[in-house]
C-alpha cells in the first residue's frame, strides 16, 4: 500500500550503445533512516568480470574490461531526499539519462553529476 513509495532502487550502470546494462537492488526507505548516503554494495569490476553482467545478450563483450564502457552508479541522500547518479561523462545526454530513470524506477529528484572515477579507460 503507501509503504511501495517507500521503495528505491540503487545499483550500477553502463550504457553500451543505446543499451543500458545494469543492476539494482531495493531498499525501503523507512528501515534505513538512520543513513545518510544509502548504496548498493555491487561493484563494477565484480559484475563485469567475474559475474559477466552483459550475457547472454551482448557476447562480443567478452573480452572487453568494465571500465573500457561508460559506466555509473545510483546512490540516495536520505538528507537530502534525493538520488545521486554519478556517470561517465559521455553519458550526459537525454537518451542515457531517460534510460537511468526508466529502469531505476526513479519517483523523486535526481542529480547527474561528472564523476572522475567513472571515467572510461
Amino acid at each position: 500500500m503507501s509503504t511501495m513509495k517507500n521503495n528505491i532502487y540503487l545499483g550500477i550502470f553502463w550504457l553500451y550503445g543505446e543499451q543500458l546494462i545494469a543492476k539494482k537492488q531495493t531498499y525501503d526507505l523507512t528501515s534505513n533512516s538512520s543513513e545518510l548516503m544509502l548504496d548498493s554494495p555491487f561493484q563494477h569490476i565484480t559484475e563485469w568480470e567475474t559475474k559477466h553482467i552483459y550475457m547472454p545478450k551482448h557476447p562480443e563483450l567478452i573480452a572487453t574490461e568494465y571500465q573500457s564502457i561508460p559506466r555509473g552508479r545510483i546512490v540516495f541522500s536520505t538528507e537530502r531526499n534525493c538520488f545521486y547518479v554519478y556517470m561517465d561523462n559521455a553519458l550526459f545526454n537525454q537518451h542515457c539519462k531517460n534510460e537511468i530513470k526508466t529502469f531505476f524506477e526513479i519517483n523523486k529528484k535526481v542529480i547527474f553529476k561528472r564523476d572522475e572515477h567513472y571515467q572510461v579507460f
